[in-house]
C-alpha cells in the first residue's frame, strides 16, 4: 500500500543530499561535523514538543495504537537530545549556537503541521515523513563518524525508528487506507522543508562559515 511512496522517500533529495556524501567521506571534516550537529540539535530538541502537540489531539484508540511511539519519544527525549547533544560536544561544538533560518522555518512548520494540520496529513509527516527517512539517513552517516565522536544518538535511531515506522503503518492501514493521499503529501511536505534545512547547511560548511 505504501511502498511507492517508501520508494520515493529513499531517493528524496531530503535524503539522498550531498551533505550526507560529504560528512561519510569526510571523517576528518570536524568542523563539518560539528556545524551539522549543531544546527540538527534544534530539530532533535524541538520534535518531543510537536510531537506532544499531536499527542493531545488524539482520541483514545489513536493514542493507544501510537503507544510504543509516544512512549519512546516522550519518555525518552532527554535522553534522544543528550546523546546528540554529546555527539557536537565531542567534537568540541555548542548546543546553543543560533539557528539557521531554515532550520527554524524547519521546526516552526513541523510545530504548526502538529498541532493544526489534519491526522492522517500529520501521520504522513511524523511517520513516513520522519521515522522511516531517518534511519536512511544515518545509515549513511555512521561510517563517516569522526573518530572522537559518539555515534550512539545515530545508531539508537537504526534500530528504534523502523519500529515506530511499522507503528505508523499499521494505523495508517487500519484507519485511513481511504487518506493516502494526505499521508503522501504529509511526508513529502516534510521533506521538502528537511532538504532545504540540509542544503543551507551544506552551503554554510562548503563556505567556511561555520569555521
Amino acid at each position: 500500500m505504501l511502498d511507492d511512496l517508501r520508494t520515493r522517500i529513499a531517493n528524496h533529495p531530503a535524503v539522498r543530499h550531498p551533505l550526507f556524501t560529504h560528512l561519510a567521506t569526510n571523517p576528518w571534516d570536524t568542523a563539518g561535523w560539528r556545524y551539522f550537529g549543531a544546527q540538527h540539535h534544534h530539530v532533535v530538541k524541538a520534535f518531543p514538543d510537536y510531537l506532544k502537540s499531536f499527542l493531545e489531539r488524539l482520541d483514545s484508540e489513536l493514542r493507544d495504537d501510537l503507544a510504543v511511539v509516544l512512549d519512546d519519544e516522550l519518555r525518552e527525549d532527554a535522553v534522544h537530545t543528550e546523546l546528540q547533544g554529546r555527539l557536537v560536544q565531542d567534537l568540541g561544538g555548542k548546543l546553543d549556537d543560533p539557528p539557521l533560518p531554515e532550520v527554524e522555518n524547519h521546526i516552526n512548520w513541523h510545530r504548526a503541521v502538529a498541532r493544526d494540520g489534519p491526522i492522517p496529513f500529520v501521520l504522513g509527516t511524523l511517520g513516513l515523513g520522519h521515522e522511516y527517512a531517518i534511519p536512511l539517513i544515518f545509515r549513511q552517516l555512521i561510517s563517516g563518524a569522526p573518530p572522537q565522536a559518539t555515534p550512539s544518538y545515530l545508531y539508537t535511531h537504526l534500530t528504534q525508528d523502523p519500529q515506530h515506522t511499522a507503528q505508523f503503518e499499521a494505523v495508517i492501514a487500519k484507519r485511513y487506507s481511504d487518506r493516502l493521499d494526505d499521508i503522501d503529501q504529509g511526508a513529502m511536505a516534510s521533506l521538502g522543508y528537511r532538504a532545504t534545512m540540509w542544503t543551507a547547511i551544506y552551503a554554510a560548511i562548503q563556505a567556511g562559515k561555520h569555521i
